[in-house]
């Protein structure tokens, strides 16, 4: 919210990204952006990106417009960050842990090789979280006490749909013995799933049966 920072610096694989800005909800895109680090040899370098502006300068004594700029270490001018060919598809998604294994009391989940979940309980879930659609998303569970994505138990490489809204239950055993029976572990994803009930006077419940 204005005018706070993200909690941390956002340490990035140099590459060219595309950046959408959206509503509170996550679904509605206002402008979405492109982030070439990579085609800018910005390889090693720290950046702050800025949202300035007014998205309606009209309102706001014909002020400057909104967009993302970029402010380097070495100072000076800010750069605009050009205004991206297509927005980048987004999908909307909860994570569920539900595996009763004690051997996964607590576990790591990484997407894309990059840290999400760090020492994610039993029977806890996420928020639902603005991911990318369309493209491959790599998904590993680690032990809690894992440093990367290299220990992993279990992966799977899902791609989401555009628009779509999944809930993602962890369920299963991942130890070798010591239950019976013992299914093994594993991601279980419901599409269409819900934020908000389809009718404003009713409740909306999902069940899934997740008990060994």
């Amino acid at each position: 919210s204005y005018p706070s920072f993200t909690t941390n610096y956002l340490e990035l694989p140099t590459a060219d990204y595309v950046l959408n800005v959206t509503d509170a909800t996550g679904s509605v895109v206002v402008a979405s952006y492109s982030a070439p680090l990579q085609t800018l040899g910005l390889q090693g370098q720290a950046l702050s990106v800025i949202a300035s502006g007014f998205l309606d300068p009209a309102q706001n004594s014909d002020g400057p417009a909104f967009g993302l700029y970029a402010a380097l270490a070495t100072g000076g001018d800010l750069i605009p960050l050009p205004l991206a060919e297509e927005p980048l598809p987004l999908a909307r998604v909860q994570i569920i842990h539900n595996s009763p294994d004690a051997a996964a009391a607590e576990v790591d989940v990484y997407v894309n090789d990059e840290i999400l979940l760090d020492n994610f309980k039993f029977r806890t879930a996420t928020p639902f979280t603005t991911v990318p659609a369309g493209v491959a998303l790599k998904i590993d569970i680690a032990p809690a006490s894992s440093t990367s994505s290299a220990e992993s138990i279990y992966t799977v490489s899902p791609t989401l749909a555009e628009g779509e809204t999944y809930i993602i239950v962890a369920n299963g055993i991942v130890s070798p013995s010591g239950y019976s029976p013992a299914p093994a572990f594993g991601l279980n994803v419901f599409a269409q799933g819900r934020e908000v009930a389809s009718n404003a006077g009713n409740t909306d419940i999902l069940v899934n049966h997740g008990s060994p």
